[in-house]
C-alpha cells in the first residue's frame, strides 16, 4: 500500500472514531430524554368512541400546505353557492312533503283498519242471517208474499 492511502484510512478511521464518540456521549438512545420537536401539554388522555358521519358541509378554500413539500389544492370550479342554496331549499321543502304524506299515509292506514273491520263484521253478520235449514226459503218466500200482497190489494 502506499502512504497516501494510509493516510486516508487513518482519516476514515479517526472520522469514524469521532462520530462513536459523540454517540456515546449523547446518548441518543436514551428514553429519559424528551425530543426537543415534542411539547407535553400535561393533560392527562383518555379514548373516545368516533362516529363516521357524512360529510354536512364543504368550504372550498385555497392554501398550501408545508409539511413534507410544497401542495397547493385547487378545488376545480363547479357548483355556484346560490345552486347549492337553492338545492338545499329544494332538500328541505321535499323532505316537508314526505313527512306530510307520512301522516296521510298513516291517517289511511287507521281508516283502512276500521273500515276492514267493519267489512269483517259484515261477512259474519251474513254468515249468520244466512245460516240453517230453509233460510234461503224464508227469504224468498217472504219476497213473494210481500209480491202476492201487494197485487191483492189492487
Amino acid at each position: 500500500m502506499t502512504s497516501s492511502r494510509r493516510i486516508v484510512l487513518a482519516g476514515m478511521g479517526l472520522v469514524l472514531a469521532a462520530v462513536i464518540a459523540v454517540v456515546l456521549v449523547s446518548d441518543p438512545f436514551a428514553g429519559a430524554n424528551k425530543p426537543s420537536g415534542a411539547a407535553d401539554n400535561a393533560a392527562g388522555t383518555s379514548l373516545a368512541t368516533v362516529t363516521r358521519r357524512a360529510l354536512s358541509s364543504q368550504t372550498p378554500v385555497s392554501g398550501t400546505l408545508g409539511y413534507a413539500s410544497a401542495s397547493s389544492i385547487r378545488v376545480p370550479s363547479g357548483t355556484p353557492p346560490s345552486a347549492v342554496q337553492q338545492a338545499e331549499q329544494s332538500v328541505a321543502a321535499s323532505e316537508a312533503m314526505l313527512q306530510s304524506a307520512r301522516a296521510s299515509l298513516s291517517a289511511d292506514a287507521a281508516t283502512l283498519a276500521g273500515l276492514q273491520a267493519t267489512l269483517s263484521a259484515a261477512r259474519d253478520k251474513e254468515s249468520v242471517d244466512c245460516a240453517g235449514d230453509g233460510a234461503a226459503e224464508s227469504a224468498s218466500t217472504g219476497s213473494s208474499a210481500g209480491g202476492e200482497d201487494a197485487s191483492d190489494g189492487s
